[in-house]
């Protein structure tokens, strides 16, 4: 409220307005009306602290003024005079006026004055309790979003420190490992080289040696991949985020045909980002291989990028089976699976650690019409810059 308060005086009888405007000039800054219509049309103009109105005039009366009032803002002061041959017919309609107060006429200065006063004290309190009730609103609203926040540093601390003592037992693990996999691998190729001079059940034997052998490499590699994920740097240029994406969905295009799954492209996000290309490009084929053993019989993979709430946005589509809801929320967790052949459950971890490290991050939900949908989301502008 101002230091003088903004007062509005209505009374048809111009007398009456006046005693009214002398009354309460040393209250604040008066303003007087010798009609309803005539205080509704100030109110539209300005805005007032309190009205204090008569009650029987020609046209609106004092009740069907001060409901207006009520209605458009209920923290203006409402304070109704009325005769004493008004007293029974009004009292019904005060409450359609929510009058702070009503007062006989003739009123004598002193009690107006008082009156005056103290509701206006009771409109400054009000006032001052929708700010405080506001203020903590909004403090509380910045509270649940820096708990919020905290709980998802804290997570993403608890999931580091998880994956580099993982990623520090497995790299020793996987560096002895080597070896004698390499050596096994080697000798089971030379023996499915000579296929054609054994028995079937070795020459049997000897696909399936190669076949595991490879799939303990890749698996050797996906470990490695997890630890550089928790602890390595990132070296990042910026590059038309499309052109990384076309570039690694060429490696994507053979495999898709042998599948039968058709390769569907819509890139348009022009987006320019700080972009590791080598580790991108296997983020997206991660997911890409993923979605195409998805639809063993064959389907549909779509890839589409977009800019859209200051966010560059990749996403892969498939029409396969879908992600099982019991292991939807822990999709992205080292070693969860959803049964994949041969799958590590380490392809998705390794996924979300690469968008991170870009300052981005994943999406996934059912893709309309069945199958799965997973999208990259990554900061463009000041966000990406301070990701660097």
């Amino acid at each position: 409220m101002p230091d003088r308060p903004r007062l509005l005086a209505v009374d048809d009888e111009r007398q009456g307005v006046a005693l009214l405007s002398r009354s309460l000039r040393r209250l604040g800054e008066v303003h007087p009306a010798t009609s309803g219509e005539e205080a509704w049309a100030l109110l539209e103009q300005q805005d007032f602290d309190l009205v204090v109105s008569d009650q029987r005039m020609p046209g609106m009366s004092g009740v069907e003024l001060l409901a207006r009032v009520a209605e458009r803002d209920a923290h203006v002061g409402r304070i109704l005079l009325t005769g004493y041959a008004d007293v029974h017919a009004t009292v019904d309609a005060i409450n359609d006026g929510q009058v702070h107060a009503y007062l006989h006429k003739p009123c004598p200065p002193e009690v107006l004055v008082g009156t005056v006063k103290s509701v206006l004290e009771r409109v400054e309190l009000a006032r001052e309790n929708v700010r405080l009730v506001g203020q903590l609103r909004e403090r509380n609203h910045a509270l649940e979003t820096a708990l919020g926040e905290l709980r998802a540093s804290q997570q993403r601390a608890i999931e580091a420190e998880r994956l580099s003592a993982i990623g520090s037992m497995i790299a020793t693990i996987v560096h002895d490992f080597r070896s004698p996999v390499a050596i096994v691998g080697s000798a089971g190729r030379e023996l499915a080289a000579a296929a054609d001079r054994l028995p079937d059940d070795l020459a049997a034997c000897a696909s399936q040696i190669v076949e595991e052998g490879d799939r303990m490499a890749r698996m050797g590699s996906e470990l490695l991949e997890v630890t550089r994920a928790s602890t390595g740097s990132v070296a990042r240029v910026e590059d038309a985020l499309d052109d990384v994406v076309e570039a690694a969905l060429i490696g994507l295009t053979e495999e898709a045909s042998r599948a039968g799954v058709e390769l569907r492209t819509d890139l348009g996000s022009g987006a320019r980002l700080a972009i590791d290309e080598d580790r991108l490009r296997r983020a997206l084929l991660n997911l890409g291989f993923n979605a195409i053993e998805a639809m063993p019989e064959g389907g549909l993979l779509e890839v589409t990028s977009l800019c859209e709430a200051g966010d560059a946005i990749v996403s892969i589509r498939d029409t396969g089976c879908g992600i099982p809801d019991e292991i939807r929320e822990r999709l992205f967790e080292p070693f969860v699976t959803a049964g994949k052949r041969n799958g590590s459950g380490l392809g998705l971890a390794i996924v979300k650690k690469i968008v991170e490290e870009h300052g981005g991050r994943v999406e996934v939900g059912k893709a309309e019409g069945g199958g799965t949908r997973f999208e990259l989301h990554f900061p463009v502008g000041r966000a990406a810059a301070g990701a660097a």
